[in-house]
């Protein structure tokens, strides 16, 4: 896999391009990047403020969370089971979202910095 900032190139296993996702050009950013347990799905934070999730198994992409609010998604990660995926904003807040709902399950703040 290689990323850009605004571009995520996958590769199959003898190097061959499998798909490349465009983020939209220069104004979108590509961060927080984590497969799933099983491999064929690929979490990552676009623009700062929407989770996408990438299917490799159907090729296709979908919109799992969009802020509604003032903050920037800086973290993401699976779960062991894929049943849900946590995201972390800039202000030390972290969110857990069930993945056939894409419904917001539980929060966390913390104070401080970790």
């Amino acid at each position: 896999m290689v990323i850009n900032h605004t571009k995520i190139q996958i590769f199959n296993h003898d190097n061959t391009l499998n798909h490349t996702y465009n983020g939209g050009g220069a104004s979108n950013f590509i961060n927080g990047l984590d497969w799933n347990a099983h491999g064929n799905a690929l979490a990552f934070i676009e623009n700062r403020r929407g989770l996408v999730v990438y299917n490799l198994t159907t090729n296709t992409y979908v919109n799992f969370f969009s802020t509604s609010f003032n903050q920037n998604l800086i973290s993401v990660d699976w779960s062991p089971n894929n049943k849900f995926i946590a995201f972390s904003v800039i202000d030390d807040q972290t969110f857990v979202l069930e993945t056939m709902s894409r419904t917001i399950v539980s929060s966390y703040s913390l104070i401080g910095n970790v």
